[in-house]
């Protein structure tokens, strides 16, 4: 069976090379990482507590990134 030419992307169209994908991938990945990091230690010194149901905190966190 034959795909018609209209459907095939041809290799070399990408602007970006797997090393410059790679490279976004791991700095959106540092990023989120970052932004979890923040998030889960303002939990922890202002809200006094954990982002888990078990530990959860006692003070409503309105300050960082949840303002």
């Amino acid at each position: 069976m034959r795909v018609h030419w209209a459907f095939t992307v041809p290799a070399d169209t990408g602007s970006f090379g797997r090393i410059e994908q790679q490279i976004l991938v791991d700095l959106l990945l540092l990023l989120g990482g970052a932004i979890y990091l923040w998030c889960a230690w303002d939990f922890f010194v202002k809200g006094m507590g954990t982002p888990a149901p078990i530990d959860a905190p006692k003070h409503l966190g309105i300050n960082g990134l949840y303002r």
